[in-house]
């Protein structure tokens, strides 16, 4: 993969983290504590499968395009 290629997946992922975050948001507002634990579980699970599949791999190629707070010590 062209890194201009892993640099745009990486923003478009992280674009779609941030959705998922504020539908959580707005979702809590609204929702008994037992639709906002499924809401959290299900938000969870496509927000780590975002971060390991998509962001993690372009990372790993690519460490100069992680964000800082995603940037590990090695």
């Amino acid at each position: 993969m062209k890194q201009s290629d892993a640099q745009t997946i990486s923003k478009l992922a992280l674009r779609a983290s941030d959705d998922l975050n504020s539908i959580l948001i707005e979702l809590l507002e609204d929702a008994d504590a037992e639709k906002i634990a499924e809401y959290k579980k299900l938000i969870g699970s496509l927000l780590g499968e975002i971060y390991f599949s998509i962001l993690r791999p372009i990372y790993e190629l690519y460490p100069d395009l992680a964000p800082e707070e995603l940037k590990t010590n090695r």
